[in-house]
């Protein structure tokens, strides 16, 4: 699977931090990300910065959602829980909310949450700009500006799945501005001078999957933290993407470039592997062997002798071994916590 990206502008801006999070959400899969950039580099001239992003997993059905709004609503709640700080207050820009705001935090930088206009959406690729910058330098003094965006796709997950027997292994691999993958017609829009590749100082990669994947590679000089994610505040945060019910864990990732160079590429790699026929379920499918079959020799009688029927000639115990097999096949293929959750509804719709 290809899952270079990149991220390029129609005029030079210093990225200073990139945020890409993936998220696995069981059948349902989404991408988001947040560009920090310096507003004070520009001219005063700049009416707009104009950004085209690249992804080889895009297509014209998929949608791109602003998350500017969302930012600056539920009190703050939500610029908490992204950037890990306490909002000190929030401060609209101009004249209206959707404008954005400011957000001044006790603990960094105030950053200026502006929203965005998608202006194109293709196979392959997605066009949008930060407008009425020339007003809102205005307002935001010295705050860097700030974009988040959700891309949801008609992929359920940005991995490479190799299923085995006993477990099946999952492999993220994203690369960031690797100009050896980048694609021709990208090229050649840089080549024309339409758009350029930016310095980027500073890159997160964030994968959001179940909990019951275990990390088994990440490149310890990258790797940052592993926890549990918070369901209410995710809930809150992305309501409309995707209810949180099950545990999932977040893994943090983190690179950056040095002064002196030019233009970084970044590639964030990771393994995850699941079990899906540990030790527990080997001994649980011997024992239900031995349970088959002595029921099988404790209920020896047939379920009836009426001729014709295909199961006249079948036991009482070899019918129940065979419920017993069918219910093994439904545990292993569906978790025993989604058919607790399904009859539990069953039970409260009643």
């Amino acid at each position: 699977m290809n899952n270079a990206i990149f991220i390029l502008t129609d005029r030079p801006i210093d990225i200073d931090r990139l945020h890409i999070c993936t998220w696995d959400l069981h059948g349902k899969g989404a991408l988001e990300i947040g560009i920090e950039f310096d507003l004070r580099e520009m001219t005063s001239q700049t009416d707009k910065v104009e950004f085209l992003l690249s992804l080889p997993f895009i297509g014209k059905e998929d949608k791109v959602l602003c998350l500017a709004r969302t930012l600056l609503t539920e009190n703050s709640a939500n610029c908490k829980f992204i950037f890990n700080d306490t909002v000190k207050k929030v401060i609209s820009i101009g004249d209206s909310p959707a404008n954005g705001g400011v957000v001044e935090f006790k603990g960094r930088e105030p950053l200026a949450i502006l929203p965005i206009l998608c202006s194109s959406i293709e196979d392959g690729k997605c066009v949008f700009a930060v407008e009425n910058l020339d007003k809102i330098k205005v307002d935001v003094h010295n705050a860097k500006a700030y974009i988040r965006f959700l891309i949801e796709t008609r992929l359920e997950k940005f991995v490479v799945v190799h299923s085995g027997i006993t477990k099946n292994s999952y492999l993220y691999d994203l690369k960031i501005n690797e100009m050896r993958n980048i694609p021709d017609s990208i090229n050649l829009c840089i080549n024309h001078g339409k758009y350029i590749c930016d310095k980027i100082r500073n890159c997160f990669c964030m994968h959001v999957v179940p909990s019951d994947y275990y990390l088994t590679y990440a490149d310890s000089n990258k790797l940052k933290n592993i926890r549990i994610l918070e369901n209410d505040a995710f809930n809150r945060y992305l309501i409309d993407l995707h209810a949180l019910e099950d545990e999932y864990i977040i893994i943090f990732q983190k690179d950056q470039t040095k002064e002196m160079d030019e233009v970084k590429s970044y590639s964030f790699f990771s393994e995850f592997e699941k079990e899906r026929l540990g030790s527990k379920q080997i001994i649980f499918a011997v024992f239900a062997n031995l349970f088959c079959s002595l029921i099988i020799g404790i209920f020896p009688s047939k379920i009836t002798e009426e001729l014709g029927l295909w199961y006249s000639n079948l036991s009482w115990g070899i019918a129940i071994a065979i419920v017993i097999v069918v219910c093994l096949f439904v545990a292993y293929y569906i978790p025993m916590k989604r058919i607790k959750r399904w009859i539990l509804r069953k039970f409260k719709g009643v």
